[in-house]
């Protein structure tokens, strides 16, 4: 048995551990060059002429504002050797990218668009494969009661913010004081009109019971009034502003019988209008010079009282609810897009698929995580423009 001397056994150890690291920085080195590394650089610096010839997909990657930064890995599935390109927005960006893609519904009721996107285009279809367990999965990492749950409470949410929505503004008529000016009148169901006998010209009260129609029939009292009401009040109630003698339909002390005059064939203040002219007082200019004066009165006491509190308080009230956003029922917290290759064995690689997957918290469903799929693609002509291209993704 040799003995050899400490120094001389710590010497063959050293040159032992140097060679056994080198053996394995070459194993390294090989695996890197032509294995996962080798792959990635491969499609980093490869082209798809068919396509693009110009530029490579990793510089077209760098290029790409909604792709750009993202993350590659090589993988082997199945036999087969694959590299992906992982791209994560946070939840900042994908709202940023939002309000640029979308029209000024979004801006201005960014959490009722957002829950009507999510709720149409995704929760709708978990919900109908809720008793499909297979595709559930698929589609969602929501749990069929969890669906549910959310389908009812996004359901009962959008539908009462719609309805909010559907309400009409408030009736200017309904905020008018009347009293001495119309003595019959209700603003949701239709009663006969009457002006009231201490506002319109005092002429008119002289014609009562003398009126006779065109088939020689008096006209009673009530409809008289009636005519007179429609005639006096007649595309009056409708205006906002000023409106000239022209546009009231008087012209020269009558009233204009064109058809461009407010009083349109068919209506009710053109018919009244009518049977005046068809009565035996179509020719009593004094008659029609009543109606004028009692009609630009009305007009008069019409415009002029606009100020009117309550009516504007109102107004303001239901301006704010319609333009109020809904409550947020959602948080959208990322989107990450994954991009794959195949590679083939001539050291070419081909597109294999396109995914996308938004993660939502559901905050109005104790705060729930969601990670879904939103959508896939397998086509290469819609990837390649995808990269190259660019594009707005379908976050819902």
């Amino acid at each position: 048995m040799r003995f050899f001397p400490k120094e001389q056994k710590m010497k063959r150890i050293n040159r032992w551990s140097l060679i056994l690291s080198l053996i394995l920085l070459m194993v390294s080195l090989t695996a890197s060059c032509g294995g996962g590394g080798g792959n990635i650089k491969k499609v980093q610096n490869g082209v798809f002429s068919s396509y693009d010839n110009t530029i490579t997909v990793g510089k077209a990657l760098e290029n790409n504002s909604t792709l750009r930064g993202g993350k590659w890995e090589a993988l082997e599935m199945d036999g087969r050797d694959y590299v992906t390109y992982t791209v994560r927005l946070t939840g900042e960006q994908v709202q940023a990218i939002l309000l640029e893609s979308s029209s000024s519904v979004y801006s201005n009721k960014p959490n009722y668009w957002t829950a009507t996107q999510f709720y149409e285009n995704s929760l709708i279809l978990w919900f109908n494969n809720v008793r499909n367990a297979a595709v559930l999965t698929r589609l969602t990492s929501m749990s069929a009661e969890e669906v549910s749950q959310a389908r009812d409470i996004f359901k009962g949410k959008l539908d009462a913010y719609a309805d909010v929505q559907r309400q009409r503004s408030p009736n200017r008529f309904d905020f008018i004081d009347f009293s001495g000016v119309i003595d019959s009148y209700a603003s949701n169901s239709w009663t006969l009109g009457k002006m009231n006998d201490n506002f319109i010209d005092p002429y008119l009260l002289t014609i009562r019971g003398q009126v006779i129609n065109y088939s020689g029939t008096v006209v009673s009292s009530d409809l008289l009034d009636y005519w007179i009401y429609e005639v006096v009040t007649y595309g009056i109630t409708e205006a906002d502003g000023e409106i000239t003698r022209s546009k009231l339909g008087i012209i020269d002390s009558n009233f204009d019988t064109s058809r461009d005059a407010p009083f349109e064939y068919g209506t009710t203040g053109r018919r009244q209008l009518d049977n005046f002219r068809n009565s035996n007082f179509g020719d009593n200019t004094e008659l029609f010079d009543a109606l004028i004066r009692t009609r630009i009165k009305y007009y008069d006491w019409w415009i002029k009282p606009l100020p009117l509190p309550e009516y504007e308080k109102a107004v303001a009230e239901y301006e704010e609810r319609r333009n109020k956003d809904l409550e947020p029922l959602l948080i959208i917290d990322g989107y990450e897009v994954v991009l794959s290759f195949v590679m083939n064995q001539d050291d070419t690689f081909n597109t294999n698929m396109m995914e996308g997957y938004t993660e939502v918290t559901l905050n109005s469903l104790d705060d729930l995580k969601v990670r879904y799929n939103a959508g896939n693609s397998d086509s290469v002509q819609i990837i390649l423009s995808c990269i190259y291209r660019g594009f707005t993704p379908d976050f819902f």
